[in-house]
């Protein structure tokens, strides 16, 4: 798979921002005649990933995304973000692929206190 390397040389640390974004999953659309990557980007400064759907691994596309100019993180979108992991990428919000019991997982509360209670 496509992987990137590189310093946005923003300051986050006094070495920059360094990220590494690398294709873990792609698909292609016959009737679009398109070819969809799916990128996990690792910002190490910051200890963050971050899941983004993209044409082709360039830099650019990344820090597009990142900055949210282009297209948002999966993550970031709720259930929708979610449910295009799961139904289109097969895989979780971790990137990684999704078992059979996904399906009886994701309908199970997860309490996060006393008031609050998601639903996944």
């Amino acid at each position: 798979m496509q992987r990137i390397d590189f310093n946005t040389g923003r300051n986050y640390t006094a070495e920059g921002q360094q990220i590494t974004a690398e294709v873990i999953a792609q698909k292609h659309c016959e009737i679009m005649e398109e070819t969809w990557f799916l990128v996990l980007m690792t910002d190490h400064s910051r200890g963050l990933d971050y899941l983004y759907e993209m044409p082709q691994l360039t830099r650019r596309n990344v820090m597009n995304r990142y900055d949210g100019v282009d297209g948002q993180c999966l993550r970031l979108q709720s259930a929708d973000g979610y449910n295009v992991l799961r139904d289109f990428w097969k895989v979780d919000y971790r990137g990684n692929p999704i078992n059979a019991d996904f399906d009886d997982w994701h309908k199970k509360p997860v309490f996060i206190n006393e008031e609050a209670t998601l639903y996944l």
